[in-house]
C-alpha cells in the first residue's frame, strides 16, 4: 500500500531557511536581554526610570542597554547569523563597557 505525500504540508527549502533565521533572531535577543540583565535586572532598570539612582548609575544603565541593542542589532544582521555562536563573548559589548 503506497501513502499518500499531502503537498500543502510540503516547505520549501527557502521556507525552511526562513524558519531557521527567526529562529536564530529569537535567540539573539533572548541572549541580549541575558546578558542585559545580567547587569542590569528589570528593578533595577525601573528604578533607574524613576531616578533613584545616581546620574552616573542611570548613564550606565542605558550607554549597557544601547550597546546591547546596537550588537544584537549587528549580530542579527551578520550574513553568517546561522552559523554563530551567539553565546561566544566576542560578539557582545564587555563588561568594562
Amino acid at each position: 500500500m503506497l501513502a499518500e505525500i499531502d503537498w500543502s504540508k510540503m516547505v520549501t527549502a527557502e521556507q525552511k531557511a526562513t524558519q531557521a533565521k527567526a529562529v536564530k533572531e529569537y535567540s539573539v535577543k533572548a541572549e541580549a536581554t541575558r546578558r542585559i540583565e545580567s547587569r542590569w535586572d528589570n528593578a533595577g532598570q525601573n528604578n533607574v526610570a524613576l531616578g533613584l539612582h545616581t546620574e552616573s548609575e542611570r548613564l550606565d544603565c542605558i550607554n549597557w542597554i544601547n550597546a546591547h541593542r546596537t550588537a544584537c542589532q549587528a549580530i542579527i544582521a551578520r550574513p553568517d547569523l546561522l552559523d554563530l555562536d551567539i553565546t561566544d563573548n566576542a560578539l557582545w559589548p564587555t563588561t568594562d563597557s
